[in-house]
């Protein structure tokens, strides 16, 4: 997965990747592919990784203009994304009365040494974080990882109004010069979201290896699994959490409304039931002959007290 932003909503690519901790094998003895798990690395394999990592990106970066004796690009004077993306880079307003000045820090607790955890290792501004690892059976810890890794740039709780005008960005955890948050006014909120706009057409999450969509062991390894039943009766959130533990291929948007937001749009408000969509509707002369035939329908229909003696 390919994030594009850092804690202060500033740009900063870096890739978030989920791996196997073994690899798949073909054994011919059962004529079929079998996991073999490895040692969790060391960090002083880490270490000569990100070595690796620094090295060969920077070859590849100078083979295509942008080496460190190489000159700057020229910016076109009718694309703005340019700007705003060094500007967000650098930490910087790029428009406004603002601009060419870094954002003003807010600091609460005093500076700190930051020493790296385990398995993490860093080098000339490429830095390695290999220390997390979840159980493959514990499907609640996976999901919030997956959850981690595709995450949104923003969350609403960390941002609130200024007083005098201008918003605070709240980090989730404080840097380690003491920095919680950084207060922006209106013009650079907006511009640090537009540099993390990624580009046309442009695909953030990639498949590698066995589980990749042209795979020749792919479907070895990943199990086929039967669509979803139709839901049926009053969804509830005990009904709703059964139906996440059971595994499927494709999720309808109605589950998926309810497991993010809690938000069942097929509820029926009176009755507590589920809904079926029998027609849409979308030109308003229809609109308004449904809508009346719904009235009507509803004025001839026994008062509900009634009903319920019945």
């Amino acid at each position: 997965m390919i994030q594009r932003f850092g804690g202060a909503l500033n740009l900063n690519v870096h890739f978030h990747s989920l791996l196997p901790d073994g690899v798949f094998v073909r054994d011919e003895a059962l004529r079929r592919v079998r996991f073999v798990r490895v040692p969790a690395p060391t960090t002083e394999e880490v270490e000569r990784l990100v070595e690796q990592v620094a090295s060969r990106v920077t070859r590849w970066l100078a083979k295509r203009g942008f080496g460190e004796d190489e000159p700057a690009v020229e910016d076109d004077p009718d694309d703005a994304g340019l700007l705003l993306q060094a500007a967000s880079a650098a930490g910087r307003a790029a428009l406004g009365r603002r601009a060419g000045r870094r954002a003003q820090r807010i600091r609460t607790v005093s500076g700190r040494v930051v020493r790296l955890p385990p398995r993490c290792a860093a080098l000339e501004g490429y830095n390695i974080h290999a220390g997390v690892v979840v159980g493959g059976h514990d499907e609640g810890a996976v999901e919030r990882l997956c959850r981690y890794v595709c995450r949104p740039a923003l969350a609403k709780s960390r941002i609130e109004e200024a007083p005098g005008g201008g918003v605070v960005l709240r980090f989730k955890r404080p840097w380690s010069d003491g920095t919680t948050g950084l207060r922006l006014t209106d013009l650079e909120l907006v511009q640090r979201l537009a540099a993390l706009v990624p580009p046309p057409h442009s695909n953030m999450l990639f498949y590698h290896g066995v589980f990749g969509p042209s795979a020749a062991w792919r479907d070895e390894v990943v199990p086929t699994v039967p669509e979803p039943e139709p839901s049926r009766g009053r969804l509830t959130r005990r009904s709703s959490k059964r139906r996440s533990e059971r595994a499927r291929r494709r999720w309808p948007w109605s589950d998926l409304l309810w497991h993010v937001f809690g938000v069942d749009g097929f509820r029926c408000p009176r009755c507590g039931g589920s809904m079926v969509v029998r027609a849409v509707i979308i030109h308003p002369p229809a609109t308004l002959r449904t809508l009346g035939g719904l009235d009507r329908a509803a004025a001839r229909a026994p008062p509900a007290g009634d009903a319920q003696a019945a």
